[in-house]
Formats: C-alpha cells, structure tokens, sequence
C-alpha cells in the first residue's frame, strides 16, 4: 500500500505514536528512529474502547500486529503485546518526522 493510499486519521496517527513512544518498547519511551528499535510493548497501552477500534482500523491496513497469549500464560504473568510493523513504523516515522 502506499502512503497516499493510507489516508490515516489523526486517531490512528496518534495510536502510533503512542505505541511507538510507550515506556515498555525497547527504547524506553525514547523515539524509535529506527523499525529496528520499535520492539513491541504490552497490550494494555489501548486503554480505551476508542484505541480497541483504532488498533483494528490499524491492523487491517497492516500497521500493527499483536500476539494474544493463553489464559495459562497470563497465569504466570505473561501478557499481550502489539507493536508496530514495518509499513507501521514507516506511517509513524512520516506523521512525526525527527
């Protein structure tokens, strides 16, 4: 898809942001200047229904990913992470250039 092709609301912009600057990716809140550097982080940064729907909007135009791990899991403390792809950082990267 190309970037003209995105038409990315400020909602899903900001999603972005806040996934990529969130304390718990590699970078510890720090801008990622890299894809590299992006890492991903825990689920519970959507904190909103709003972000829910964000994330999906996100996700079908191939912008982030997640991966759901089992109730057992989560029994030992484990949880959900998301992160930015690499089209999803490149959208980031674009909307908030350094």
């Amino acid at each position: 898809m190309k970037d003209n092709e995105l038409n990315l609301t400020d909602l899903e912009k900001n999603l972005l942001k806040k996934i990529a600057l969130d304390d718990y990716t590699p970078t510890n809140g720090r801008r990622p200047e890299t894809f590299e550097e992006c890492g991903e982080t825990w689920a519970f940064v959507l904190d909103s229904k709003s972000d829910g729907g964000v994330f999906a909007s996100l996700k079908t135009k191939g912008l982030v990913d997640y991966n759901r791990v089992s109730a057992r899991d989560k029994a030992h403390g484990d949880g959900d992470t998301l992160w930015l792809t690499e089209a999803g950082f490149d959208a980031f990267d674009k909307a908030f250039p350094l």
